[in-house]
């Protein structure tokens, strides 16, 4: 279980309008070894890829997840052969 957040970002991205500031905040839901499209059905988007890699056959993909609008609150998570 995710007991922690990473700090504000700038929240300057455009794509952070889509994201419910309800969800962005109940990370407590989220668990080690939950798909990409788990997570993205309890933050209620898809975050922004910011980083993916293949090394032989670890796939990982990195991804922020904003807060609406204009909210510094942010998630980074990571995904390893797609659970995080």
């Amino acid at each position: 279980m995710l007991t922690h957040q990473l700090g504000p970002s700038n929240g300057d991205a455009p794509w952070s309008s889509y994201y419910n500031d309800e969800y962005a905040t109940t990370t407590h839901c989220i668990q080690i070894g939950m798909t990409r499209q788990q997570v993205t059905n309890i933050i209620g988007g898809p975050g922004r890829v910011v980083s993916e890699s293949q090394i032989l056959h670890i796939h990982t993909v990195m991804i922020i997840y904003q807060g609406r609008f204009w909210s510094p609150k942010s998630a980074t998570l990571t995904f390893y052969n797609g659970l995080l």
